[in-house]
């Protein structure tokens, strides 16, 4: 939902806490946000991000307050590997401003989109730099889960060298706490999402959480049966994915609504990438596979720690022509989206005169009466 009433551009050359200046706009950002391109006060070529968080209209104080918590947890994050570094965060009651280092580079979206895919050894090269960035906010003590990774939220910095995690505007922080009285776990889930709200990029949401009929979900019940790490696990799947192949595994047909993407993952297999391309080893697909996993009888190959994921990718790269290696599910028993729409008799039905074999018994007669003729000529 979108806070017009805070909606105005921040005027360039604004400065903040003494310390920080405004250059000018950079982009909206998810969630109410928009993200300014600034400079330390006292050093020009020092520059900064700084994304400004607008409290919604009508917003519950419960909510905001924990905006403004995973804020600061957000910011306790930084120095982790693979994570944009965040210098502070305040807020003005209206208002969150959070300055972050900046990465000169292009997202990984980007750089797909001009470079094409990449090899499959660079591509996990770089995936376990984004699983390091994972790992970390999984690991915190108050687990962070980001819940919106896409290649848009990702940054390879000008000497190819980082990738770096930048956005966490709709991340989860889940607080574990134990009752000694009544001898069970707990947990606290500080979350920007609201019952039967969705936020996020459709294509990269785990899709088992969306009521189908009512297009909606309870975000705590979600974490509550234990599909917190799976918001990200099918994230970094989709994405390796689009590393290796360039394009996502599952698309929209014609007039289709843009959200009904959620729900191919339920209905198709992903295509046998390795099949497809010979260079992309068959583990490695099985890691993709794992990920994003989401038909029925497939869950029980999900990961289920950030942890087997990087144990799978480092097992890759140290037998990365381990040829024993075969598909959890084969071709075979997958169900294809690309299949589905290809008949086969409509093909034979349509196809062109020349495409028949009559065709050439008629070319075939041709040239023999046309030799014949000439033989015929030739002797008179």
């Amino acid at each position: 939902m979108e806070n017009k009433k805070y909606f105005q551009k921040i005027v360039n050359g604004t400065i903040y806490k003494n310390l920080y200046t405004i250059d000018h706009f950079f982009k909206k950002g998810g969630m109410d946000s928009e993200i300014y391109l600034g400079h330390f006060l006292s050093n020009y070529n020092d520059k900064v991000i700084i994304k400004v968080i607008y409290k919604p209209v009508n917003c519950q104080p419960k909510y905001w307050q924990n905006v403004i918590n995973e804020s600061i947890t957000n910011q306790r994050l930084s120095g982790k590997p693979n994570i944009i570094k965040t210098i502070e965060s305040w807020n003005d009651g209206d208002r969150i401003f959070i300055v972050m280092e900046y990465v000169e580079g292009v997202s990984l979206k980007e750089y797909l989109h001009e470079n094409g895919p990449f090899l499959p050894k660079i591509a996990l090269h770089y995936f376990l730099k984004i699983l390091s960035g994972v790992k970390a906010m999984h690991d915190f003590k108050h687990q962070i889960i980001h819940h919106d990774l896409k290649p848009e939220n990702m940054i390879i910095n000008i000497d190819l060298d980082r990738i770096t995690i930048i956005d966490f505007g709709i991340s989860s922080v889940i607080k574990k706490t134990y009752s000694y009285l009544l001898k069970k776990n707990e947990m606290e889930i500080y979350t920007n999402e609201g019952k039967n709200e969705i936020y996020g990029t459709y294509s990269y949401l785990l899709p088992d959480i969306i009521d189908k009929n009512q297009f909606n979900y309870d975000s705590q019940a979600a974490y509550q049966a234990g599909l917190a790490t799976q918001f990200d696990f099918f994230s970094l799947g989709i994405i390796l994915y689009e590393m290796v192949m360039g394009k996502q595994p599952f698309h929209l047909e014609n007039g289709e609504k843009e959200e009904n993407i959620l729900f191919k993952p339920l209905k198709y297999d992903m295509p046998c990438i390795s099949s497809i391309n010979k260079t992309i080893p068959k583990a490695l697909e099985n890691i993709i596979f794992r990920c994003i996993a989401c038909k029925k009888e497939d869950k029980k190959y999900r990961y289920t720690t950030i942890d087997q994921i990087i144990m799978d990718c480092n097992r890759l790269l140290n037998n990365w022509n381990d040829a024993n290696q075969q598909l959890i599910k084969s071709i075979h028993n997958r169900v294809l989206q690309d299949y589905q729409i290809f008949n086969l008799s409509k093909i034979k039905m349509h196809k062109y005169f020349y495409q028949h074999w009559y065709f050439f018994a008629i070319m075939v007669c041709f040239f023999m009466v046309c030799i014949f003729t000439i033989i015929y000529i030739t002797k008179k």
